[in-house]
């Protein structure tokens, strides 16, 4: 199973909360969705918009199959920061441990973190890797 989708499609956060707001809604969201697939959906685009970020995409492997999901913006360049976020997908899963790194775009002043952290079973056994 291999979905792409936009923010538009998904559930939005509201930006600005706090950390308690995030989790709130992830937990609301845990007691709602029927299924672990889509709760993995809804949960990346909340947790994108929560954090304004315009590529954010998750990979979960389970017996059933693989979901894949990507959030983008609507101004979001993903083939610029696609094989970056992948090869910190790669690490965070091998390693199973969050990663965070600051890059500088361009010759100005902009930056932008980039974060990948290992989805986990309740068991704590790594499933797969999420990446914004």
């Amino acid at each position: 199973m291999t979905t792409t989708a936009t923010q538009e499609h998904r559930p939005r956060a509201t930006r600005g909360g706090g950390q308690d707001d995030i989790f709130r809604q992830l937990e609301q969201l845990a007691g709602e969705c029927g299924s672990k697939w889509k709760f993995y959906r809804q949960a990346l685009a909340v947790v994108a918009r929560h954090f304004g970020s315009p590529y954010a995409a998750i990979r979960v492997a389970q017996p059933a199959g693989t979901l894949e999901e990507r959030v983008t913006s609507e101004t979001a360049d993903a083939g610029l920061w696609e094989p970056v976020i992948e090869d910190m997908l790669l690490e965070s899963q091998a390693e199973n441990s969050a990663l965070a790194r600051l890059y500088r775009v361009g010759g100005d002043l902009t930056r932008a973190v980039l974060m990948a952290v290992p989805v986990c079973e309740a068991s704590g056994q790594p499933t797969g890797a999420s990446r914004c």
